[in-house]
């Protein structure tokens, strides 16, 4: 099993907390479609839980997540809010929304007046520049 080290700094999400939460979104994906859940994802389950539910991500993250401590039980728990498998995984998406960073704002973009028709130096001051040639 890889060891999970992280620390928050300011409200960056570290990288292995969010590797864990990718992981956890997949498996969960798959416990959707499954009638019964894969036996070698439940290690994996239990695992990326735990580094979630001891991250700075922990108020955000479902209250399904601390309810179901063990694959079957999300899998049960799941099973028993919907019977269609597309039902179930929007409601999987939906649930991590508040652990999705912010979508970036665009920056709008500044637009420069049109300019009016360029106004050309005054020929007196060229000369002084650049002599009479």
């Amino acid at each position: 099993m890889a060891a999970w080290s992280f620390r928050l700094v300011g409200t960056e999400i570290k990288a292995p907390t969010q590797e864990a939460l990718a992981e956890l979104q997949d498996i969960l994906r798959t416990a959707c479609a499954a009638v019964a859940p894969p036996r070698q994802l439940a290690p994996r389950y239990a695992a990326c839980r735990s580094v979630l539910l001891d991250s700075e991500l922990r108020a955000a993250l479902p209250g399904f997540l601390t309810q179901c401590v063990s694959l079957q039980r999300f899998c049960d728990f799941i099973q028993l809010l919907s019977p269609n498998t597309a039902h179930r995984l929007a409601f999987v998406e939906r649930s991590f929304d508040g652990c999705r960073p912010p979508a970036p704002v665009p920056m709008p973009r500044r637009e420069l007046p049109p300019r009016a028709t360029p106004v050309p130096p005054p020929a007196g001051r060229i000369r002084d520049i650049f002599g009479d040639s």
